[in-house]
């Protein structure tokens, strides 16, 4: 709250609020926070299920999350539509172009 205030007072804010004031953008930034709250919470209380529940020592609760986050390395970059063409840098998503016809990547 306070960085809202303290943004909509300077004279160069780091985040204007006219971005957030968006309907569109500020649904999307709020739907992103929502799911990273939803995980984290997640990991904390999964974390507290293994220890208390479950018995599990910290560090082998710890351990006990290895799986899960080597998975989601592994299958992130692997996602439909997610995916780079070839020869072009990695990371970055295949789309066409619509100025150019045929330049539809996927085929």
């Amino acid at each position: 709250m306070a960085f809202a205030v303290i943004e909509a007072r300077v004279a160069a804010p780091l985040l204007p609020l006219s971005i957030v004031r968006s309907r569109t953008r500020g649904t999307s930034y709020l739907v992103m926070l929502l799911a990273a709250v939803g995980m984290f919470s997640m990991y904390l209380f999964l974390a507290y299920y293994l220890q208390r529940t479950l018995g599990f020592s910290p560090v082998l609760a710890g351990v006990a999350f290895l799986p899960m986050a080597v998975s989601v390395a592994i299958g992130s970059p692997r996602l439909p539509g997610q995916r780079s063409p070839p020869g072009s840098a990695s990371g970055c998503p295949s789309r066409p172009d619509p100025r150019l016809p045929g330049s539809d990547s996927s085929t």
